[in-house]
């Protein structure tokens, strides 16, 4: 077998393996994409509730809430007043570079009925350790870009947020995230009393629009005429090493696609889909019927790409396992390519 065609950037003479990328040309498979890494920031496993503080007890408040989505606890961020305007930031002990990340995301859950706006809550980061408070943020998003109702308290959400949607505060026009000090929520407006629950903040590479993909990440051709955005599920198209948008159940289920943006096929095969195919990735229950360790279906595709437990049909086709029961709307962690095959 003849050697791979190892490729890789060069910084001056300086050929760069580990801190950028790595693409091996594999003729049978394109090009595999091996570079890709999640990291919890300093104190974002939200485990400790004093590692955040507040710019304005009374008005925006931290908690510990006791349980968590991972580990054994999370932070209870409440608008404990409405009128009330107020940070609660992460500042830490030494600056961290999250140049080579392109999002950050985490787990939450609102107030049973608790409803949420834009401008409620904002997401943020600062570049300065005594400048903290939102005012002198130096990117900032809003947690809600549409209104938000939580139906219920048992159900865990996941917000995956693109970094360059933040935007800049002014006097940061190019801030490209190489020192950032700290992480923080503030409160714009909102509901006397609603409150969020987060848990596992952190940055990362790839993303399918519900958190990380930490495995193997593979790229393919776009079958031609196909639209592919992150987040779809994606199947071979069998006799041409294309892929397509996968359909419920699908045996030729490739993955779930990573890159942002939207790449469109062409007839020479130059858009390529990049689609992580194994590992533990966070997907989204379409009912309750998910129990503990057990093999998951499609139960949804594309942009939409769902899942339920597939017993109900012989023909169902498993994704992999969940790692833990999950309800209706709830994102839960599945371990992709896992126990894959037919149900019975």
């Amino acid at each position: 077998m003849a050697k791979p065609n190892i490729k890789s950037h060069n910084l001056k003479t300086h050929p760069l393996y580990i801190a950028k990328q790595i693409h091996i040309d594999n003729q049978l498979g394109g090009t595999t994409m091996l570079y890709q890494r999640a990291e919890v920031i300093p104190g974002g496993d939200c485990e400790t509730v004093g590692d955040w503080a507040e710019t304005a007890s009374g008005e925006f408040d931290v908690t510990a809430t006791g349980s968590g989505r991972v580990g054994a606890n999370s932070i209870t961020l409440t608008q404990t007043d409405a009128d009330g305007l107020g940070s609660i930031y992460l500042l830490l002990s030494a600056p961290m570079d999250y140049r080579w990340a392109n999002y950050v995301g985490y787990w939450y859950k609102g107030g049973n009925g608790d409803i949420f706006t834009a401008g409620d809550i904002e997401f943020y980061t600062f570049s300065d350790p005594t400048r903290y408070a939102y005012a002198n943020r130096s990117k900032a998003i809003d947690l809600f870009v549409g209104d938000f109702t939580e139906e219920g308290t048992a159900a865990w959400h996941y917000n995956e947020i693109l970094l360059s949607d933040m935007t800049p505060a002014t006097g940061y026009e190019g801030e490209d995230l190489k020192e950032v000090w700290g992480i923080g929520f503030y409160s714009g407006a909102g509901s006397d009393g609603n409150f969020i629950i987060v848990d596992h903040i952190e940055f990362y590479t790839y993303g399918t629009d519900y958190g990380p993909a930490r495995g193997q990440i593979k790229a393919a051709p776009i079958a031609d005429g196909v639209t592919v955005v992150k987040g779809d599920g994606l199947a071979w198209v069998l006799g041409s090493g294309r892929v397509k948008i996968s359909a419920d159940n699908e045996p030729e289920f490739a993955g779930i696609a990573v890159a942002a943006g939207t790449a469109v096929g062409n007839e020479k095969g130059t858009a390529i889909a990049y689609f992580v195919v194994d590992g533990p990735v966070h997907m989204l229950c379409n009912d309750a019927s998910i129990a503990d360790n057990e093999g998951v279906a499609a139960s949804a595709v594309g942009g939409a790409l769902t899942i339920d437990d597939g017993g109900g049909s012989s023909s169902a086709f498993n994704l992999g396992k969940a790692t833990g029961a999950g309800l209706a709307n709830e994102v839960i962690v599945v371990t992709l390519g896992d126990h894959r095959g037919t149900t019975a």
